[in-house]
């Protein structure tokens, strides 16, 4: 018999019930006259097996015409189960503080790479398995698919439920034809052959942090009092000991913990057992709720499983309507589960879409619950997920691309000395990585020449600006170059800096910003806080200038961009994006550039149009060509953007 997508397309091109030549007319006739009797009845729902396996279907082949998703989401061992699928959705989108190197990552995963993790998600059960290996996504490609291929998926799109469920049997059958052919079983599984020497480092995900906390507790709880004072924490993280995996957990720890300290209501003062219990309960129930995202977001878009829940007709949902739709037991389970996670998430959901005009107060929408993945990212507990996962998936990136020394080849440190080597991490501090980049990029020398290496793990930097107080820090360790500056294959002399001035800062409250007034825990978190230009004067020895750009002309900015740039010496320059919240309503300027955010100005050519070209480097360290890394525009476009800046003098 020929495949289901051939039987759709050869009965609806046939004209009056007769059947294409070649086909089991039999049973071709049979399946026309049903299908025209259902079409006088309502329209039946698709049935779950055809729903769940042809989603299943579909999201694997998105997934196998796409490398660079597999690698995003396959673990070390090139295998994909539900929690890379819930881990690649909480690493997706940023919560975006002014300054600060957003957590997550803005576009890791594309709308319809956002749709297929989420079928995949919602489905996985229907593949009865735990995991799968990325070489079986091979078998899904269009091609392998058999006779239906890639028109079989593209038929799927357009079918309603009645026509769906007129081929139910052929096409469950062949659905899952389908996925046992392309998804190896279990018994035919072997592991993996061991690797050389020492295993390759696992990346810790977010389901397994509470275990990997608890199993680090005693090594950190030097005093045994039995729970994890900022002190305690803040000596773990300059350990050196702490390595691999255990470098991912206690960069979390450590980012996380005044959040984790309160997860628990047991009276203690800082991490407990109890509170990293209590977060793994808190992610069995974000994890769940973002594995039914997808059925969510479904029901804002099926109008009769909506009024379902809104009893009374209203056009939206109460907290009334979701508390008697879990307990109604006419309903089906799965929307009984679903009404339970919606009034879960209530509190954020009505803010999804602007809907009313007076206001988000009177429920929940159609609207809203198509945007449910907004609004979980929006919510208090997926973001402790999301920024948990960020600092171990930091930390883990780290540390499969470390130089340790403190340069890439510490006989060549001119090479290294660059602003490539500036990756900001989660403090606040674009003021001191993008005067760090500005020197490094005007002046390499100075900087190696401020930098002594101890030969015992600890180096001595003497800053040009306060030469009589040298400051003398231990090297960087992966779990605070997981959290702070992530230096890459330039070495960490970046880092070195980074640590020593947050240092000096802690000498004296009159070196810290307002917004820093205690210092931190952590020799780095010194320079936390955010900050103005004094950073620059204290790393070159020198004064500097600074101006409110919309208070002078752009002939003189032009005149000191030009003069500071492309004249001899160098001299570094950098300028930022002028207040943030609650100053201004959005993160970003009308461009794109982070507010409350300071950069380093790379060049100025005045011959470009719009009054010349300005070349920036953001210090978060993206992509060249973005404006989360280096990116060039016009003097006109800068002047718009940007709200001061600073010049070293000669």
């Amino acid at each position: 018999m020929a495949e289901p997508q051939e039987q759709i397309q050869k009965a609806k091109e046939t004209p009056e019930a007769k059947c294409p030549e070649g086909s089991d007319s039999a049973a071709c006739q049979k399946m026309l006259d049903e299908t025209r009797e259902k079409e006088k009845q309502p329209v039946q729902e698709l049935s779950p097996e055809v729903r769940t396996n042809a989603a299943l279907v579909k999201a694997l082949s998105h997934l196998s015409e796409n490398p660079k998703l597999q690698e995003k989401i396959a673990g070390p061992d090139g295998r994909i189960d539900k929690q890379d699928l819930v881990d690649a959705l909480l690493l997706n989108g940023q919560i975006k503080r002014d300054g600060r190197l957003p957590t997550g990552i803005d576009g890791f995963l594309s709308d319809a790479d956002k749709a297929a993790v989420q079928e995949l998600l919602a489905n996985f059960n229907g593949l009865n398995k735990k995991s799968f290996d990325i070489q079986d996504l091979e078998n899904f490609k269009p091609e392998k698919l058999g006779a239906g291929g890639k028109p079989l998926l593209e038929e799927l799109e357009k079918l309603n439920p009645r026509e769906a469920n007129s081929l139910s049997p052929q096409l469950d059958e062949f659905l899952k034809r389908a996925i046992k052919r392309g998804i190896t079983p279990d018994e035919l599984e072997v592991a993996p052959p061991p690797y050389p020497g020492e295993a390759p480092i696992r990346m810790v995900r977010t389901a397994d942090f509470p275990e990997a906390s608890l199993s680090l507790f005693d090594r950190i709880n030097k005093n045994k009092d039995q729970f994890l004072s900022d002190k305690e924490l803040a000596t773990a993280l300059e350990d050196p000991s702490f390595k691999r995996e255990d470098a991912q957990t206690l960069a979390a720890l450590y980012f996380y913990r005044h959040r984790l300290a309160s997860g628990a209501a047991d009276g203690k003062g800082g991490v407990t057992r109890k509170d990293l219990e209590a977060f793994g309960e808190l992610e069995k129930t974000v994890s769940k709720d973002m594995a039914a995202a997808y059925d969510v977001e479904s029901i804002g878009r099926n109008p009769a499983e909506f009024k379902k829940l809104d009893r009374g007709n209203k056009g939206f949902l109460t907290k009334a309507d979701l508390e008697a739709a879990v307990e109604d037991k006419t309903l089906k389970s799965d929307l009984r589960d679903a009404a339970e996670i919606i009034l879960r998430n209530y509190d954020v959901l009505p803010d999804a879409n602007d809907d009313y005009r007076i206001g988000e107060w009177r429920g929940i929408t159609a609207k809203d619950l198509q945007k449910f993945s907004w609004a979980m990212n929006e919510s208090p507990d997926y973001k402790a997920m999301k920024e948990t996962a960020h600092a171990m998936r930091r930390t883990y990136w780290g540390q499969l691309n470390q130089v340790e020394t403190l340069y890439k080849d510490n006989s060549k440190p001119l090479e290294s000395i660059k602003p490539d080597a500036i990756n900001q991490g989660l403090l606040n501090d674009c003021y001191l990585l993008a005067s760090i980049g500005a020197v490094s990029y005007s002046d390499p020398e100075l900087v190696r020449d401020m930098i002594k290496d101890n030969g015992d793990g600890t180096f001595t930097v003497t800053f040009p600006g306060a030469k009589n107080e040298p400051i003398s820090v231990k090297s960087p360790t992966e779990a605070e170059r997981g959290l702070f500056n992530q230096p890459g294959e330039y070495g960490i002399w970046a880092s070195v800096l980074e640590k020593a001035y947050g240092a000096y800062c802690q000498r004296s409250v009159f070196r810290r910003t307002p917004l820093n007034l205690g210092g931190g825990d952590s020799p780095a978190e010194g320079a936390d806080g955010g900050g103005w230009y004094s950073a620059l004067g204290l790393f070159t020895g020198r004064p500097y200038q600074n101006h409110v750009m919309p208070l002078v002309s752009n002939k003189y900015l032009a005149q000191k961009l030009d003069e500071s740039l492309n004249k001899q010496p160098i001299r570094p320059v950098i300028a930022d994006t002028g207040p943030g919240r609650p100053f201004y309503f959005t993160a970003e300027t009308k461009d794109g550039y982070a507010r409350a955010h300071i950069y380093t100005v790379l060049a100025y050519d005045p011959k470009g149009p719009d009054g010349g070209t300005v070349t920036v480097r953001n210090p978060w360290g993206g992509a060249k060509g973005s404006r989360a890394g280096e990116y060039s525009m016009s003097f006109e476009e800068f002047d718009q953007n940007f709200f001061n800046i600073a010049y070293g003098e000669k």
